[in-house]
């Protein structure tokens, strides 16, 4: 998997790895996020249940400072919560295989407004190579509020039926957003992870 820059290159984005990470110096402002990543991130990825990506600076010493992170993992949707613009694409009634965003928050102090969506970027990209390898028609997110549902949906992703603030983005498009140079620019550019 490659290892992806920060789009700001300056940074690059790794897995989360506790002995190289510091983790306990983020503050994104909510302390549901500060909490999940310094005490529940790394519990979470020994369990398989998702996998936490951080934004860091290199040749900041053995212990990186974290500017941002986003946890991923495996999802489905169950075929009625579908918008109807997906449903053509669907060739029977069953659960949705999709690539889970489940939390993306960036350090207040050590970034500027829109480093957020430099995360968003590279969340992408990541969904986007995995769907490669494991097949998922989409990327999914629940907002935890109308304010960050705007964000995403300002970003393409569109309402799932039952719920407005959970939204879906067709991986044909966040394909399409990005083409064929960019992504092969985007692999070649940097070092395997």
């Amino acid at each position: 998997m490659p290892k992806l820059p920060c789009h700001d290159d300056k940074s690059v984005f790794e897995k989360l790895d506790p002995y190289k990470h510091n983790r306990t110096g983020f503050d994104c402002g909510s302390e549901a996020l500060n909490n999940f990543i310094i005490k529940f991130a790394r519990q979470q990825q020994e369990k398989k249940l998702s996998v936490s990506y951080v934004a860091t600076y290199p040749g900041l010493g053995p212990v990186k400072n974290i500017f941002g992170y986003y946890t991923i993992s495996a999802n489905a949707i169950r075929f009625e919560q579908i918008p109807n613009n997906f449903l053509r694409s669907i060739p029977q009634r069953y659960p949705i295989p999709t690539i889970k965003i489940g939390r993306l928050a960036r350090d207040i102090w050590r970034t500027k407004p829109g480093f957020g969506s430099i995360l968003l970027r590279d969340a992408l990209y990541r969904c986007m190579f995995i769907s490669d390898a494991v097949g998922a028609l989409a990327i999914d997110v629940d907002a935890k509020n109308d304010v960050i549902a705007n964000y995403y949906r300002e970003h393409g992703f569109i309402a799932l039926n039952d719920n407005p603030n959970s939204l879906i983005i067709a991986m044909k498009t966040v394909e399409s957003t990005y083409s064929i140079y960019d992504k092969i620019n985007h692999i070649q550019t940097h070092e395997l992870a």
